[in-house]
């Protein structure tokens, strides 16, 4: 784990409303080269919120999203994704009519190159086997654990220089919870940072090399993810 990491993705004072609801208040975080950066809280605390705003999806009411050292505040999703930041959201999103090849090429859809395309492509499928065994299946075919893999090497398919994952494992089997979960490490090992909501705490806080906590909006804590104990978890959920 890097002590003084290349600092990737900076957010200073996000506020975030939803009408006259403030979903996140002043949250700021920063994500270095090679991390696993896990947020933390409890439901309706703002983490798939602040996911969003970081992404462009959402309108920001104040603060700034610095990208690699570019302010990528005003930029609009493509844009930010054109520059190496994917998010891969909660639900999936695969095109079930579509094979698992069509949707990796969807995924480098800005690309040009279609040898680097088909090499790409390729490395997907040492990453995830179990795509590489039904690459001319229908995604919509395919269980809710395999269209996540798909979705993960979709998003990797634009060779991002960041991650963003929100809730990879909600709703799958153990056995395919432990699967994605080790994909992820995999993909850290690949010096591609994660930017990391999940549902199963314990495992998040395990991989990762920096926890934000959230609670009702407001980022309450930031520690190492080798320093969170049960205690410290209790106060930050249940204040």
């Amino acid at each position: 784990m890097s002590t003084h990491p290349y600092e990737l993705l900076r957010v200073e004072d996000l506020r975030v409303a939803y009408g006259e609801v403030q979903a996140v208040k002043n949250a700021s975080l920063t994500v270095g080269a090679h991390q696993i950066v896990s947020l933390v809280g409890s439901n309706g605390a703002g983490k798939t919120t602040l996911l969003r705003a970081i992404s462009g999806v959402l309108p920001l009411q104040a603060g700034r999203v610095v990208f690699g050292g570019q302010d990528i505040t005003r930029l609009p999703v493509h844009a930010r994704v054109g520059i190496g930041l994917a998010h891969v959201p909660e639900g999936r999103h695969v095109f079930g009519p579509l094979t698992i090849a069509e949707n990796l090429r969807l995924g480098a859809y800005s690309g040009t190159d279609k040898p680097a395309i088909r090499r790409r492509m390729e490395e997907m499928f040492e990453l995830f086997p179990i795509l590489a065994e039904r690459r001319s299946q229908q995604a919509g075919t395919m269980s809710g654990g395999e269209q996540q893999m798909l979705a993960i090497a979709r998003a990797l398919m634009s060779q991002p220089r960041l991650l963003i994952l929100d809730e990879p494992t909600m709703g799958l089997s153990p056995k395919m919870i432990g699967l994605v979960l080790e994909t992820l490490v995999r993909i850290r090992s690949q010096q591609i940072p994660i930017l990391l909501v999940e549902q199963n705490t314990v495992e998040a806080i395990r991989m990762a090399d920096t926890v934000y906590a959230l609670r009702v909006g407001e980022i309450v804590a930031q520690m190492p993810g080798t320093g969170v104990t049960e205690d410290v978890l209790k106060h930050f959920y249940l204040g």
